[in-house]
């Protein structure tokens, strides 16, 4: 940047420049570098310690910018990770609200399809498009967060407001494809299977964007053996959420059983998406281990 060729205050840019480095290969760790708390004295490059408090203070800002602007693509690695493991604990009893959550998205989602076929203009069909999608990726956000409620960890964490606020984008822009493939007066079985798929990458873009906006101390590690497991349960429990609705259409079957049933295979697909990529995922921090506390504030949960 020209800033760190400037002259003034601003060489404390270059020097962040040249020790601050966000990836390292090849395990992309993060290299976090501390401004050492230095007494006022001139500001010499080769001198980590040399900074004056005017160049510390302006380093500190440079440095906790570029922190809250490489949330998302700081902490997730594949592989190993060094530092302690952080284990989460879970409580149990919460499942239950964020199944109702999860339920009333799924139920805003299906009759939606319905609408979107009946439309008979284009700004119809558009905006029960973009109402389905919106309704059903806010409210699976919505039971994602709520999840996070029953999770504690020994390391700290502070939720990022803009992340929550795009954490729905992944799956607004997949359910809007999705509702458009089964949106018509005949469904055929490889929109159904397409719309699965979509369903279920929307679903895993949703929990890794809510993962990230919980500013977790630590560095989120995947397994890669076990990468497609969430994958495949959601697509699983979509695909059989779908044909219970338009598969069992034009049968004995009730609607309104058709569209609970099929609301309640989704919704455990995305229940079983989150948890089984929950299950495959580790935490490791360089701080050391603290008391477990809550992840969420209980405060938040009016709000989700």
């Amino acid at each position: 940047h020209p800033w760190a060729r400037a002259p003034g205050p601003f060489p404390a840019l270059r020097h962040i420049r040249k020790h601050w480095c966000p990836f390292r290969l090849p395990n992309c760790e993060l290299a976090h570098y501390v401004i050492p708390a230095a007494a006022d004295t001139a500001f010499d490059p080769g001198e980590p310690g040399g900074l004056s408090r005017a160049n510390q203070a302006a380093a500190q800002h440079m440095h906790e910018g570029m922190r809250q602007t490489m949330n998302f693509s700081e902490i997730i690695t594949f592989g190993s990770a060094p530092g302690f493991e952080a284990i989460p604990t879970y409580e149990g009893s919460i499942g239950w609200l964020a199944t109702s959550i999860g339920l009333l998205a799924a139920l805003s989602l299906l009759p939606t399809m319905e609408r979107v076929a009946a439309s008979r203009t284009i700004e119809a069909r558009q905006s029960w498009v973009l109402a389905g999608a919106a309704s059903m990726a806010i409210g699976v956000c919505a039971m994602l967060y709520s999840a996070m409620f029953g999770m504690t960890m020994p390391i700290p964490a502070q939720l990022d407001i803009p992340g929550v606020v795009l954490a729905p984008l992944p799956g607004i822009l997949t359910f809007v494809f999705m509702i458009h493939l089964v949106g018509v007066q005949a469904v055929r079985w490889w929109r159904l299977h397409l719309a699965a798929g979509l369903c279920s990458l929307g679903l895993s873009g949703m929990h890794y964007a809510v993962l990230l906006s919980l500013g977790l101390d630590a560095t989120i590690v995947i397994s890669t053996g076990t990468l497609f497991i969430p994958l495949l349960i959601g697509y699983a429990g979509t695909m059989a959420g779908l044909y219970a609705y338009f598969g069992l259409a034009g049968t004995r079957t009730n609607s309104l059983l058709r569209k609970l049933l099929g609301s309640v295979l989704i919704t455990y697909s995305t229940i079983g998406n989150h948890f089984s990529a929950m299950g495959q995922t580790q935490f490791y921090t360089r701080q050391p281990l603290g008391d477990y506390i809550a992840v969420m504030h209980p405060d938040v949960l009016p709000v989700v």
